[in-house]
């Protein structure tokens, strides 16, 4: 069956928000994911205790329960430096975040440009869209064609484990894919606040691809940029309500961002995104910083730097205590943009590392079959990998 044909979600959509306001005890099965795959939380009696509905600290947020280490070396930088007058700054940042994109995949960005009135108030206006009526909410359910609106769930495989948690996604850019009627008028600011955070977030992001493109010693400033063509940007507010049993489950799959460059405004109060480390395989948490960004790349910037800058898996822990909100700008080649690896970064006598396609034909693959990994990135690498045509016959 075509992607374009399925317009419904294969199960009755369950808001997770609902069930955490029930006063549920226990993960409903659909939720818990195999052994294997839990986070391993490693919570003591005494956190058990404290996070139990009856304790006064049922709502303390100060240290959450997290399963994978600290943060280790995930690196930090200042965008001030990019723009600094010395040249030895501009230098210097630039061979870190090279060093970045290499050995991360995310990073964390200080004085980057993005006022923080509007960072407040955009999260201000989502949070309070959450605290709605889920009448009011359901108004606004999305489907699995474009999946704009008040969602659930990603991917359609029936009787897939399901991630506890909630999310609204637009569309912003180009216009032409936004659908009005998912614009809610309340709160009323709403519109207001998402289109200037997004016009600065679209801002900050020419920035980063400019710098990435710098970093690799490409001959033009806007080579990634250009390379992107009609920018198709869209925004997803992540809503992760407190979780009875969060070794059990995740917030958020394991998996790389499909698209190109990601800015994600975390919760400040609340820890939860975690990164697979590429030198070890463990799993890092990166710490909330009040007014920081973080960055990640995706999959295109992979494909396009032909594997030298990398994607890298990511997921979401759950929280007995804390709900928790954050806020990703996802910043993705055209539709119908060919992307495939720059030339230049192609070693001399050799193939390129990923078959070409267009950014529309991956992201359709990737909804069609949910989060998995990396798998569906490594499933397109050359020369014996899936073709565009091989991918539309198995959507």
């Amino acid at each position: 069956m075509g992607i374009s044909l399925l317009t419904s979600w294969p199960e009755p959509v369950q808001r997770v928000q609902l069930l955490a306001e029930s006063g549920l005890q226990h993960v409903p099965a659909q939720y818990i994911r195999p052994p294997a795959e839990r986070p391993h939380l490693h919570i003591s009696p005494a956190a058990a205790a404290a996070a139990a509905p009856t304790s006064p600290l049922a709502k303390s947020c100060s240290r959450p329960q997290q399963g994978g280490s600290d943060s280790g070396n995930i690196p930090i930088l200042d965008m001030e430096d990019l723009d600094s007058g010395d040249g030895e700054r501009r230098e210097a940042f630039l061979r870190d975040l090279g060093r970045a994109c290499e050995e991360w995949g995310f990073l964390q960005i200080r004085n980057h440009g993005v006022e923080e009135a509007v960072m407040e108030g955009v999260r201000s206006t989502a949070g309070a869209f959450f605290k709605l009526p889920i009448a009011e909410k359901q108004v606004y359910a999305n489907d699995p064609v474009t999946y704009q609106g008040y969602g659930s769930r990603l991917g359609v495989s029936k009787g897939a484990v399901l991630d506890w948690g909630d999310y609204y996604f637009l569309n912003v850019l180009p216009s032409s894919s936004r659908d009005v009627t998912k614009w809610p008028t309340n709160p009323p600011l709403w519109r207001h606040m998402m289109e200037e955070y997004c016009k600065q977030m679209e801002r900050l992001s020419k920035k980063l691809l400019q710098a990435i493109s710098l970093s690799l010693n490409l001959e033009c400033t806007r080579s990634l940029e250009e390379a992107f063509g009609e920018i198709d940007m869209g925004v997803r507010i992540n809503y992760y309500p407190p979780c009875p049993q969060p070794e059990l489950t995740l917030g958020l799959s394991p998996h790389s961002d499909p698209g190109g460059l990601t800015l994600l405004l975390q919760d400040f109060k609340v820890a939860g995104l975690q990164v697979k480390a590429l030198s070890t395989s463990s799993w890092v948490t990166i710490p909330p910083i009040l007014g920081a960004l973080v960055i990640n790349l995706g999959d295109q910037l992979q494909i396009l730097t032909n594997g030298r800058y990398k994607s890298v898996e990511h997921r979401v822990v759950a929280n007995s205590n804390c709900e928790r909100l954050s806020i990703a700008c996802f910043v993705n080649p055209g539709n119908s943009t060919v992307v495939s690896p720059i030339p230049k970064l192609v070693p001399k006598n050799e193939l390129p590392a990923y078959n070409a396609m267009t950014f529309n034909q991956y992201r359709s693959f990737i909804r069609r079959r949910g989060t998995n990994g990396k798998g569906h990135l490594d499933s397109i690498a050359s020369p014996t990998s899936l073709t565009p045509q091989t991918i539309n016959n198995q959507a």
